[in-house]
């Protein structure tokens, strides 16, 4: 009974792979941007966001993921964006205030694939405009995994920051 129980698990999380790549659009790489995302700056293997295809892909399937704007003075939403990726348990791999950017890796949490986030923050309209990308590093298809952390991300930091 317990080695059936024990094969369950694995079983399961294959078909919750698989459900995931059949109802996800085969891209990697998102952007509350799609004109003009944030940039890989200090990441090994900087690459510009694909644009085309993929843009259109993003915007029908996660139509919600977009620039936040915030209230709040680039300064303070600039501190509460670092140390939310340092909550989250992410490697900083760049912070230039003065430029209003992070970059950071974030790792899953069951397999350890490795992503790259870019955070852009500058001000606009008297208060402050959060863009952010995040894309796997391997793989043609993150699952929904990027479009997910950008929305948990920037919902906690409009949280912290007061809207």
């Amino acid at each position: 009974m317990l080695g059936a129980l024990a094969a369950l698990l694995p079983l399961g999380m294959a078909a919750q792979w698989e459900y995931a790549t059949r109802t996800t659009p085969e891209i990697n790489d998102i952007s509350t941007d799609t004109l003009d995302a944030p940039v890989f700056w200090d990441m090994p293997t900087p690459t510009d966001y694909p644009g085309g295809k993929t843009a259109d892909l993003q915007r029908a399937a996660y139509p919600d993921v977009l620039p936040l704007k915030l209230t709040a003075k680039p300064e303070k939403v600039f501190e509460n964006a670092l140390a939310l990726v340092k909550a989250r348990g992410w490697t900083v791999v760049a912070s230039a205030p003065e430029e209003g950017r992070i970059e950071a890796t974030a790792s899953s949490l069951l397999y350890g694939f490795v992503d790259e986030v870019a955070i852009r923050i500058k001000p606009a309209d008297g208060g402050t405009l959060v863009d952010m990308r995040s894309r796997s590093r391997i793989g043609k298809v993150d699952r929904g995994v990027n479009a997910k952390r950008i929305r948990a991300y920037l919902t906690e930091l409009q949280q912290r920051s007061g809207g």
